[in-house]
C-alpha cells in the first residue's frame, strides 16, 4: 500500500463525511443519517473506480487504528456534564441494565418463533454491544465472529437511523432518556447521533455505550447458552 493510496482512502473518508454532514442539515431524514449517506457515498465511489474494499480498507487503516485512542475524548463531555447524570445515576444504571437484558431476550425470543438456527441467533442477541465487545463473545460462545460483527454495525446503524425519529413519535425528549436510549440499543452509531442532538445527551449516549458494553460482557455469556439450551 503506498502513500499515495493510503492519502486517498482517507481523503475520500472524510469527503464522504462532510458531504453526509451538509446533506443532513439541508435534508432531515432517516436516509440521510451522516454514517448513513457517507457509506453509501464511499461505496458508490469504490464501485465507480473499480477499486476492491479491501484496498481501500487497507488505505483507510490509519483512521481505524486512530479510533480507539480517540474515543477517549468521549470523557470529556462526559466530565462536564457528569452532574446532570449523577443526579440519575440509580435511574440510568436500572434503565442500563433493563435495556441491555431486554435486548438479548427479545431478540433471542424472536429469533426462536422465527426457527432461526443458533449459529445466527447467539450473534443476534450480541447485536446491542460494539464491534470488539461482541467479537470476543462470539469466540467465547462458539459462532461467527463476522456474522456477530455484521449485525452489530447493521444495529448500529439502523438505531442511528430510526432511533431518534422513533423516540420523537414516543414524545421522549429529555436529553438523559434519548441518550440512554441512543447508546443502549445503537451503541457507538447512536452515539455519534445524539451528539448531533446536544452534548449532554452525547455524552450520556456515550455513558451508556461503555456500560452497556460492560453488561453485555457479564449477562451474555451467562444468559445466551441457557435461552438457547437444545437448540442446533
Amino acid at each position: 500500500m503506498s502513500a499515495g493510496d493510503t492519502c486517498g482512502a482517507i481523503a475520500l473518508t472524510l469527503a464522504a463525511y462532510v458531504a453526509g454532514r451538509t446533506l443532513r442539515k439541508h435534508l432531515s431524514h432517516p436516509l440521510t443519517t451522516p454514517l448513513f449517506a457517507s457509506t453509501l457515498i464511499v461505496c458508490a465511489a469504490l464501485l465507480a473506480a473499480r477499486i476492491p474494499y479491501d484496498a481501500y480498507r487497507a488505505g483507510a487503516d490509519p483512521i481505524a487504528r486512530a479510533l480507539g485512542p480517540l474515543s477517549a475524548a468521549l470523557a470529556v463531555p462526559l466530565y462536564k456534564n457528569r452532574t446532570a447524570l449523577g443526579r440519575r445515576i440509580r435511574v440510568a444504571l436500572f434503565a442500563l441494565v433493563a435495556g441491555s437484558l431486554t435486548s438479548i431476550c427479545v431478540a433471542v425470543a424472536l429469533g426462536r418463533l422465527a426457527l432461526i438456527p443458533r449459529a445466527v441467533l447467539v450473534p443476534l442477541g450480541l447485536k446491542s454491544s460494539t464491534s470488539p465487545i461482541a467479537l470476543e463473545l462470539a469466540r467465547a460462545l462458539k459462532v461467527s465472529p463476522s456474522l456477530t460483527v455484521g449485525l452489530v454495525v447493521a444495529t448500529g446503524m439502523l438505531g442511528a437511523m430510526f432511533g431518534p425519529p422513533l423516540l420523537d413519535l414516543a414524545r421522549v425528549r429529555a436529553p438523559l432518556a434519548r441518550g440512554l436510549s441512543l447508546g443502549t440499543m445503537a451503541h457507538v452509531s447512536g452515539s455519534a447521533q445524539a451528539y448531533f442532538e446536544g452534548e449532554t445527551t452525547g455524552a450520556v449516549s456515550g455513558f451508556a455505550v461503555g456500560a452497556t458494553g460492560l453488561l453485555m460482557s457479564l449477562a451474555a455469556p451467562a444468559i445466551l447458552p441457557l435461552l438457547t439450551h437444545g437448540m442446533q
